[in-house]
């Protein structure tokens, strides 16, 4: 004959107690994970950081450059490199490296795709996100711009087109992978921590009846 087992209101509080005292920890760390990246998100939309940069072509928290190859030269040599820059200095302040765009891209990862897209070499107006290895197993390519861009500026991009220094600030590609898969692995492992605490507490809650 199966007994029915019926939990104490004591029993019943004080698991309830212990689940609480193991979920809380967790519970404020992503409540200030979520209260940084508002923080840094307001970056964006400071009216101190950006105000004369077309809207258009600002950076915003989706992590993608929307610069036209026709635009590259006035990007590059207007308000707009001076202004997202600032953006980002803002984001590094606020969360440093640890903050992810929605795109999935770091910020380490966005400052360098800048720097390729307004240099003085040939891949310059390439706006390319990449990520360096520690991915884990998702891939993912974040070409927003595979373009060449004609120099207008005399002295200062060369002072005849196409003439860049021969040297590349950016690094093998070897030393990348593409994509998201790193800004995923910190919500498996929340995910995880947060179903191990409840199956802990279950646990608790069977032992204590």
């Amino acid at each position: 004959m199966a007994v029915l087992l019926h939990p104490s209101p004591r029993s019943v509080c004080l698991a309830f107690a212990i689940a609480v005292c193991l979920l809380l920890p967790c519970c404020f760390g992503s409540k200030a994970a979520v209260e940084m990246f508002e923080k840094a998100c307001h970056c964006f939309d400071d009216h101190n950081v950006y105000s004369e940069c077309k809207e258009e072509l600002r950076l915003g928290v989706e992590g993608a450059f929307h610069v036209g190859k026709e635009s590259v030269d006035e990007y590059c040599g207007g308000p707009c490199l001076m202004e997202t820059k600032m953006a980002l200095q803002c984001v590094e302040e606020v969360a440093h490296d640890g903050f992810r765009f929605y795109s999935g891209a770091s910020l380490p990862a966005v400052k360098a795709a800048l720097d390729t897209g307004c240099s003085y070499t040939p891949d310059r107006g390439t706006f390319e996100i990449r990520e360096r290895k520690q991915c884990g197993d998702e891939y993912y390519h974040y070409s927003h711009h595979e373009q060449t861009t004609e120099q207008q500026y005399g002295g200062y991009y060369g002072s005849e087109e196409g003439e860049y220094p021969t040297t590349t600030s950016t690094l093998p590609a070897s030393d990348y992978c593409y994509g998201a898969g790193a800004s995923s692995l910190g919500l498996r492992y929340s995910l995880l921590q947060m179903l191990m605490l409840f199956s802990a507490s279950m646990v608790l809650l069977l032992l204590v009846i």
